[in-house]
């Protein structure tokens, strides 16, 4: 099993500030955008390539 590392929970997301994708772990990202507003983004692999997955606030 891999390691886990970089988890945020709900007080990290919560404060962060700094612009970026920060890691959760397994694909999964909170991403910070200029303005401050956050959104989770999930990347993953099928068969036809990769793709992402966004949820936004």
């Amino acid at each position: 099993m891999a390691k886990s590392t970089h988890r945020l929970n709900a007080i990290k997301a919560a404060n962060v500030k700094a612009v970026g994708m920060h890691p959760d772990g397994a694909g999964l990202y909170l991403k910070v955008d200029k303005g401050g507003s956050k959104s989770w983004v999930f990347r993953y692999c099928s068969i036809g390539g990769s793709a992402i997955l966004v949820w936004a606030r």
